[in-house]
């Protein structure tokens, strides 16, 4: 059985080493990428990607979902 980390990621393409990470799955209306966790567990996948690579994203934080 695959981790989470490995489901998310097979769900994004990686171009080269300082270029966005493409998401390739699903996305919602406002442009945000979603991944499922399990069933009724759904997050903004660019808040996942911070808190499986860098950490728990602290109050207040804006983690953004494009690169800028």
């Amino acid at each position: 059985m695959k981790t989470i980390k490995e489901r998310f990621e097979s769900k994004f393409k990686k171009l080269g080493m300082n270029d966005c990470w493409e998401w390739q799955k699903r996305i919602s209306p406002f442009g945000y990428g979603q991944f499922s966790i399990n069933a009724g567990d759904t997050r903004q996948a660019h808040r996942l990607s911070y808190e499986l690579y860098i950490r728990k994203i602290p109050r207040g934080l804006c983690v953004l979902h494009k690169c800028d």
